[in-house]
Protein backbone atom coordinates (compact mmCIF):
# COMPACT_ATOMS: atom_id res chain seq x y z
CA UNK A 1 0.00 0.00 0.00
CA UNK A 2 0.56 3.18 -0.06
CA UNK A 3 2.23 5.18 2.83
CA UNK A 4 1.97 8.84 3.72
CA UNK A 5 3.69 10.78 6.45
CA UNK A 6 2.67 14.44 8.44
CA UNK A 7 5.55 15.86 10.25
CA UNK A 8 5.05 16.52 14.18
CA UNK A 9 6.02 19.63 13.86
CA UNK A 10 3.67 20.29 11.48
CA UNK A 11 1.27 19.35 13.26
CA UNK A 12 1.83 21.20 16.04
CA UNK A 13 2.48 24.42 14.03
CA UNK A 14 -1.72 23.69 13.16
CA UNK A 15 -2.37 23.52 16.86
CA UNK A 16 -0.46 26.51 17.52
CA UNK A 17 -2.42 28.73 15.37
CA UNK A 18 -5.53 27.49 17.27
CA UNK A 19 -6.58 25.34 14.48
CA UNK A 20 -7.89 21.25 14.71
CA UNK A 21 -5.63 19.38 11.98
CA UNK A 22 -7.79 16.28 11.13
CA UNK A 23 -6.55 13.39 9.49
CA UNK A 24 -7.49 10.43 7.80
CA UNK A 25 -5.21 7.97 9.32
CA UNK A 26 -4.56 4.45 8.89
CA UNK A 27 -4.24 1.88 11.81
CA UNK A 28 -1.28 2.00 12.08
CA UNK A 29 -0.51 5.74 12.09
CA UNK A 30 -3.29 6.55 14.54
CA UNK A 31 -1.42 4.09 17.24
CA UNK A 32 2.23 6.41 16.28
CA UNK A 33 0.45 9.38 16.34
CA UNK A 34 -1.30 8.34 19.83
CA UNK A 35 2.51 7.84 21.39
CA UNK A 36 3.10 11.25 20.07
CA UNK A 37 1.96 12.48 23.55
CA UNK A 38 -0.19 15.59 20.87
CA UNK A 39 -3.73 16.48 22.51
CA UNK A 40 -5.87 14.37 20.08
CA UNK A 41 -9.12 13.01 19.40
CA UNK A 42 -9.68 9.95 17.66
CA UNK A 43 -13.25 9.81 16.11
CA UNK A 44 -13.70 6.48 14.44
CA UNK A 45 -16.15 7.15 10.94
CA UNK A 46 -17.95 4.35 9.44
CA UNK A 47 -20.37 3.42 6.85
CA UNK A 48 -20.59 -0.16 8.47
CA UNK A 49 -20.14 -3.14 6.62
CA UNK A 50 -22.81 -3.78 4.19
CA UNK A 51 -23.39 -0.09 3.50
CA UNK A 52 -19.67 -0.18 2.54
CA UNK A 53 -20.08 -2.93 0.02
CA UNK A 54 -22.88 -1.03 -1.46
CA UNK A 55 -21.04 1.84 -2.09
CA UNK A 56 -18.09 0.26 -3.30
CA UNK A 57 -20.12 -2.20 -5.67
CA UNK A 58 -22.00 0.33 -6.75
CA UNK A 59 -19.10 3.13 -7.90
CA UNK A 60 -18.25 0.60 -10.52
CA UNK A 61 -14.52 1.58 -10.35
CA UNK A 62 -13.05 -1.72 -9.03
CA UNK A 63 -12.71 -5.28 -10.87
CA UNK A 64 -13.52 -8.56 -8.79
CA UNK A 65 -10.32 -8.80 -7.26
CA UNK A 66 -9.67 -5.29 -5.97
CA UNK A 67 -12.80 -5.25 -4.79
CA UNK A 68 -12.59 -8.34 -3.03
CA UNK A 69 -9.27 -6.80 -1.36
CA UNK A 70 -10.78 -3.56 -0.52
CA UNK A 71 -13.77 -5.09 1.39
CA UNK A 72 -11.12 -7.49 2.98
CA UNK A 73 -9.42 -4.16 4.08
CA UNK A 74 -12.32 -2.68 5.12
CA UNK A 75 -13.68 -5.27 7.50
CA UNK A 76 -10.06 -5.09 9.33
CA UNK A 77 -10.65 -1.23 9.78
CA UNK A 78 -13.80 -1.94 10.81
CA UNK A 79 -13.04 -4.29 13.51
CA UNK A 80 -10.30 -2.22 14.85
CA UNK A 81 -12.29 0.81 15.03
CA UNK A 82 -15.16 -1.19 16.86
CA UNK A 83 -12.91 -2.77 19.29
CA UNK A 84 -10.38 -0.68 20.04
CA UNK A 85 -10.13 1.94 22.79
CA UNK A 86 -8.24 4.87 21.27
CA UNK A 87 -11.28 6.43 19.56
CA UNK A 88 -13.40 8.36 21.87
CA UNK A 89 -16.23 8.74 19.69
CA UNK A 90 -17.46 6.21 17.04
CA UNK A 91 -19.81 7.60 14.25
CA UNK A 92 -22.28 5.86 11.60
CA UNK A 93 -21.54 7.72 7.79
CA UNK A 94 -25.26 6.54 7.11
CA UNK A 95 -26.65 10.31 6.50
CA UNK A 96 -23.77 12.73 5.42
CA UNK A 97 -25.29 15.81 7.10
CA UNK A 98 -26.35 13.68 10.78
CA UNK A 99 -22.62 12.80 10.69
CA UNK A 100 -21.52 15.75 10.03
CA UNK A 101 -23.34 17.54 12.74
CA UNK A 102 -22.42 14.68 15.45
CA UNK A 103 -18.52 15.35 14.13
CA UNK A 104 -18.98 19.26 14.64
CA UNK A 105 -20.74 18.51 18.11
CA UNK A 106 -18.24 16.06 19.44
CA UNK A 107 -15.22 18.40 18.30
CA UNK A 108 -16.42 21.34 19.68
CA UNK A 109 -17.34 19.86 23.44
Amino acid sequence: GNHYATLKSNIAKIMSEKKVPVMDLSMEAIKNVDKLGLLTKFVFITAGHEELKKRLRGRQTEDDLSLKLRICAARRQIEFGETSDLFERKIVNSDLETAYLELVNFLES
